[in-house]
């Protein structure tokens, strides 16, 4: 915590706006641990909240070294947070303040950072930012998650628009060093996606939904990481499994965490400031926003721009991965992942 809050209060405008802050009041229950696995704290901590008393009787002042830079904190052993917790077993706000529980059965996120480093709070910086994205500064949000896609629904083909989602994958990793190269690797996208959503409709919804929640968490998780002094791997997920339901499940649903913020990274390259973060917020998706503010190409140029990314990124060899997957005979139960 004293990372987040120590990051937060430097850089919460580089993360997204001033309007999102981790340094302004947290609350942190701490797990016993049960050998079941069920969420049983035991205690919380306040962190930085303006008014400990409301959470629980007789908070007690925590002394902390002053060098982890910490607003006050108390300790509370009993209260309406803590039997909220047990009741619902996880939370991750509760009446305004952003809370959540750490346990020792927790395990640090799967996204590495330098040499292979995994953030345990990464986890809160990003479901926090849900919490953010629920409330009034995001006028809309989308009503399905890209993240938790009924993977019995998502369209099986055809296969060519399936293997252009992975070479939009290939330019979105792509670095750019100059705004200009940002914006054309932006406009490649956008030609190929608009290709794809053309031919097959059916995956707009589900990819531009999961772009503007489980994307923009992931931006926002890369830029906490970087600005906390970690060393952040873009990546477009080339170690995905062959194995034709995990391959299926990328493109379902997982692609969405690094496609959003992939086009996030590139929109503030591109444009130089974060107009793109108030349109998003207004209720646009990333790409929505990228296509308002470089235009979407169209005609003879979107099919130059499409078939010299098939060119680059061996489009042949991933519509081959997609069709050895044979993805309409891959059975799913109706579940979301």
């Amino acid at each position: 915590m004293s990372e987040v809050y120590r990051t937060f209060s430097r850089h919460s405008a580089e993360i997204w706006s001033e309007n999102y802050r981790l340094d302004q009041g947290v609350i942190m229950a701490a797990d016993a641990g049960s050998d079941d696995g069920t969420i049983n704290p035991q205690y919380l901590y306040t962190i930085g909240h303006p008014h400990p008393e409301t959470l629980g009787t007789n908070p007690t002042s925590v002394d902390l070294p002053r060098e982890l830079g910490l607003p006050p904190v108390y300790r509370i052993d009993d209260g309406p947070v803590l039997e909220k917790i047990r009741d619902e077993s996880l939370i991750y706000e509760y009446e305004g303040a952003y809370a959540g529980v750490y346990s020792p059965h927790q395990q640090p996120g799967s996204r590495a950072y330098g040499a292979d480093n995994r953030l345990l709070m990464l986890g809160y910086v990003h479901e926090w930012f849900h919490v953010f994205q629920g409330g009034d500064q995001f006028s809309q949000i989308p009503s399905e998650s890209g993240g938790t896609t009924d993977l019995s629904t998502y369209p099986r083909e055809p296969a060519d628009v399936h293997g252009l989602a992975l070479v939009e994958d290939c330019v979105l990793a792509e670095q750019a060093d100059t705004h200009e190269e940002a914006r054309d690797l932006l406009r490649t996208f956008l030609a190929i996606r608009a290709t794809r959503w053309q031919t097959q409709p059916g995956v707009r919804d589900k990819e531009a939904s999961g772009e503007q929640m489980e994307g923009l968490g992931r931006y926002v998780d890369d830029l906490f990481a970087r600005y906390a002094g970690y060393k952040v791997v873009y990546e477009d997920d080339q170690q995905r499994s062959a194995e034709p339901k995990p391959l299926f499940v990328s493109i379902a649903a997982g692609r969405s965490y690094n496609t959003g913020s992939a086009i996030g990274r590139l929109l503030q390259q591109a444009t130089g400031n974060s107009e793109w973060r108030t349109l998003v917020a207004s209720g646009l998706t990333p790409s929505e926003a990228a296509a308002r503010l470089l235009g979407e190409p169209a005609g003879a140029e979107r099919e130059r721009l499409v078939e010299q990314a098939k060119t680059d990124h061996s489009y042949s060899e991933q519509l081959k991965a997609v069709e050895n997957a044979n993805f309409p005979d891959l059975e799913f139960p109706k579940l979301s992942f």
